[in-house]
């Protein structure tokens, strides 16, 4: 397990309860996030990048899940109700404990990460740092997905039947 110098983690395994304001505040209008400017140790391969999301229900808190990165990375609220970029392990556990990243801040039901304005990073595996980090909304995909617009791919074709 990667916990980074979380021997005594102190967070439960409860889930957050079903809020409304998840629902209103428009996760799904904003499925993809950029992570930009995280530095130190964990910044680069464990915190910067593109995230999709995943909405589970629409009055919980939607998970963002890093999109083709080394390392399986996740943006979620954590039980203390910060947004944290951790393991899937802790993801699925809502820990609030190591990570690479996380609001410096506690957020309330409905606040996206776009929204949060100050962050702290992880520097190595004992000292975090609070940084100027991007947390931005990228435009809706073009038709046919993000996929369909990478250079080297095409999106699949229908053929025509006479």
């Amino acid at each position: 397990m990667w916990g980074f110098g979380s021997a005594t983690v102190t967070s439960s395994a409860r889930q957050h309860q079903s809020d409304p304001r998840w629902a209103q505040c428009g996760a799904n209008a904003s499925p993809v996030l950029r992570i930009a400017g995280a530095e130190g140790q964990f910044g680069e391969n464990w915190t910067n990048g593109i995230y999709d999301v995943e909405v589970i229900h629409p009055e919980m808190p939607p998970v963002y899940v890093l999109r083709a990165g080394p390392y399986e990375r996740f943006l979620y609220l954590d039980a203390e109700r910060y947004w944290r970029v951790g393991s899937c392990e802790y993801k699925d556990q809502e820990k609030a404990a190591a990570g690479s990243m996380r609001s410096l801040h506690p957020v309330p039901a409905g606040t996206l990460p776009p929204a949060v304005e100050a962050w702290t990073v992880r520097l190595g595996y004992e000292d975090w740092s609070e940084q100027r980090v991007a947390v931005e909304v990228l435009p809706t995909p073009p038709s046919g997905g993000y996929l369909a617009a990478q250079p080297g791919t095409a999106p699949a074709v229908a053929e025509a039947s006479e």
